[in-house]
């Protein structure tokens, strides 16, 4: 369950975000509250430009917070950037805007709407989803320009792969998404799977098949 936290540091930062209660089990708050300072100041927006322009999506460049916690860019998508960081063993990602499509973004779906897709979609079809071998990651922090998440090590879907899991989970979720838009239209009319990408073909690399052989699906939801 993901609650309402306004966190703040001693130097004057302070943002709402919605945070899970397990994710102070994992990081020490002190560590997060200073890595989300870090990520919302202007040499991280800097870093952020620089990301997006990058041509490379196997490019691995580290930042090193003033805090000793050392982030990898790993990628981009259409609208987010990705970048990982390990703490006590764990590896999380943290999903930044992609600055060069800022113009482009709904401000009403930002990362605080996306984490509570993610956790309506967990508890309305999570067991579905499991059902046919799809898991879901965890997300820990969502707010409004920075989400962060668990980090799901593996490779994205082969085309083959993916074409039958689309096939079977699009149904499932396409008519759990209209029934969502029939009830709360306001809420979700502008809300779109994520499944194909733009030639209809399955979008393989919006899934993670990782070295035991589970699939995730990371990314769901189009923007």
């Amino acid at each position: 369950m993901l609650e309402e936290d306004t966190i703040t540091t001693e130097s004057g930062f302070e943002a709402l975000f919605l945070r899970s209660a397990e994710l102070y089990e994992k990081i020490d708050p002190d560590i997060l509250s200073k890595l989300l300072e870090y990520l919302h100041s202007s040499e991280f927006r800097s870093i952020q430009h620089t990301a997006a322009m990058k041509m490379s999506e196997h490019l691995k460049e580290q930042i090193h917070t003033p805090d000793g916690l050392t982030l990898t860019y790993v990628g981009r998508g259409l609208f987010s950037l990705i970048f990982t960081f390990e703490y006590n063993n764990t590896v999380f990602a943290i999903k930044a805007q992609n600055l060069l499509k800022t113009g482009e973004i709904d401000k009403n779906i930002s990362y605080i709407h996306e984490v509570l897709l993610f956790e309506q979609l967990q508890a309305d079809l999570g067991d579905a989803l499991s059902a046919h071998g799809i898991k879901l990651p965890k997300y820990y922090l969502g707010g409004s320009d920075i989400a962060i998440r668990e980090y799901i090590e593996g490779t994205p879907l082969s085309i083959k792969t993916a074409e039958t899991v689309v096939a079977t989970i699009s149904p499932i979720m396409q008519e759990w998404l209209d029934k969502k838009k029939e009830k709360n239209p306001r809420r979700w009319e502008d809300i779109r799977l994520d499944l194909v990408d733009m030639l209809g073909k399955p979008a393989g690399k919006n899934f993670i098949l990782t070295p035991s052989g589970d699939i995730y699906l990371i990314d769901p939801f189009y923007g």
